[in-house]
């Protein structure tokens, strides 16, 4: 194997982690996933208090393109926003029925994903 030095490795990471375009398949890791009972119980009591269904809403991103996020109203006026799957559905204003939010991990390679989803209100 050829000796690099680190200006080398650098100049060449730089390069082609500019050059790639990775197409990401995203898999939700089923032993990371979480009913809102469940979650609140072992992770944060705070979602012990949630008001009404969860509502998607539409965010603006630097690039100026749109994304979804899930807004979950907690009691006293808080609000907790959550990421979506990279793989979803939704619109901004689809109302989630509150017994079917669950909180999942996704995973892709060495990296991972938090997100939260649900069923819509009929």
């Amino acid at each position: 194997m050829a000796k690099f030095d680190a200006k080398a490795i650098a100049a060449m990471k730089e390069v082609f982690v500019k050059a790639q375009y990775v197409k990401r398949e995203w898999k939700t890791d089923e032993t990371c996933t979480m009913t809102l009972s469940e979650y609140a119980e072992l992770i944060d009591p705070a979602f012990k208090y949630v008001e009404g269904n969860p509502v998607v809403i539409a965010k603006e991103r630097k690039d100026g393109g749109i994304f979804t996020k899930m807004a979950i109203q907690l009691k006293g006026g808080s609000m907790v926003e959550y990421d979506l799957s990279y793989e979803n559905d939704f619109e901004e204003g689809d109302e989630i029925q509150l017994d079917t939010l669950t909180f999942c991990i996704e995973k892709c390679l060495d990296k991972s994903h938090g997100y939260v989803t649900g069923e819509i209100v009929a």
